[in-house]
């Protein structure tokens, strides 16, 4: 597990330089160190929601592959069996969640309230 951590947090800190040093549109970015970030509301949520559902993504990529892993070498072991479709299972049921809520946030912000910026 320390292994799928290590992987996980060097690919992110390999892909953090290339957000980071992105040119700004002045006009419509706001440049901060952690790179440039929608002026409008409607982009800012959903930037962050972006970078939030692919954290998610990532996250629920190395529970399906430890979960994996433990379905393999589980060898007739009943409960690393159950543990491994459980890892599995819960990182598909979360990964699902997150992406219905951003459907719903989109749906809510932009249909039913109106809010300018997200129809």
């Amino acid at each position: 597990m320390k292994k799928l951590l290590f992987l996980y947090l060097f690919v992110l800190y390999v892909m953090i330089p290339e957000i980071t040093y992105a040119q700004c549109d002045r006009t419509k970015e706001i440049e901060t160190d952690f790179g440039c970030v929608p002026a409008d509301p409607a982009g800012f949520t959903s930037r962050i929601y972006a970078i939030g559902l692919g954290l998610i993504g990532g996250a629920a990529l190395l529970s399906i592959m430890y979960g994996g892993y433990l379905v393999m070498s589980s060898r007739g072991d009943k409960d690393k069996l159950v543990k491994g479709r459980s890892y599995i299972f819960s990182a598909i049921a979360g990964m699902i969640l997150a992406i219905v809520g951003f459907a719903l946030y989109q749906i809510i912000a932009g249909q039913v309230l109106d809010l300018p910026g997200f129809s």
